[in-house]
């Protein structure tokens, strides 16, 4: 591919005269003594500059900041400054809640009222929302007190956790094998007659 070869020459040549070649990447990285600053980050933040706060936040999330890290999963989960990643938003989400970050634990107790970015679960935001209305959160009241009442109405509180419920361990039964065979359902008479064979039930291993 010379034409292609060509063009890359021609273009690191421009990229020499500007002083730029071989070209950076957007990302911002800390010089060496760097310090991170949570305020730094903020600012940049509030002004879009995400890639000088992300280069503070991660910084800052090591140390354990929970500010750092509910404003890193935030950018996670939005896709700011970073390319969106929901699972590592809501991991660092959850550090910085369970350090008493109320903003993360108003948003996590959001994320699970709505299903979005995480899979509904009334419990889990009811779980949380409670948190956040320990550390003052006026919003996370407001949410609660609407969900509460959503659930009341539908005889749905308190709300349960989504998990799924354990089945029952099966129990071989003689006669509800013969009335599958009798329907002709061979595969449930089966599953009822082998283990009963096996314990030298006579009509069993006769079927």
């Amino acid at each position: 591919h010379a034409m292609a070869q060509n063009n890359l020459v021609r273009l690191a040549k421009r990229l020499r005269r500007k002083g730029n070649r071989p070209p950076r990447s957007r990302q911002a990285k800390p010089k060496p003594g760097f310090i991170p600053s949570y305020e730094v980050a903020d600012a940049a933040y509030k002004r879009k500059d995400y890639a000088t706060a992300i280069m503070h936040f991660r910084l800052l999330v090591q140390q354990g900041d929970a500010r750092a890290q509910t404003k890193l999963g935030i950018m996670y989960v939005l896709g700011e400054g970073t390319p969106q990643d929901n699972p590592e938003g809501i991991r660092w989400l959850r550090m910085a809640g369970e350090q008493g970050e109320v903003t993360a634990q108003t948003f996590l107790a959001m994320a699970y009222h709505a299903g979005n970015p995480v899979p509904k679960d009334y419990k889990e935001a009811v779980r949380w929302y409670r948190k956040a209305i320990k550390g003052g959160s006026a919003n996370a009241q407001t949410f609660l007190a609407s969900l509460e009442k959503k659930l009341r109405a539908e005889g749905n509180w308190p709300p349960r956790s989504r998990q799924a419920k354990a089945k029952p361990a099966f129990t071989p039964d003689y006669d509800a094998g013969k009335a599958a065979y009798s329907r002709f359902d061979h595969a449930t008479a089966l599953k009822h007659f082998r283990p009963l064979a096996k314990q030298g039930h006579a009509r069993a291993q006769y079927r």
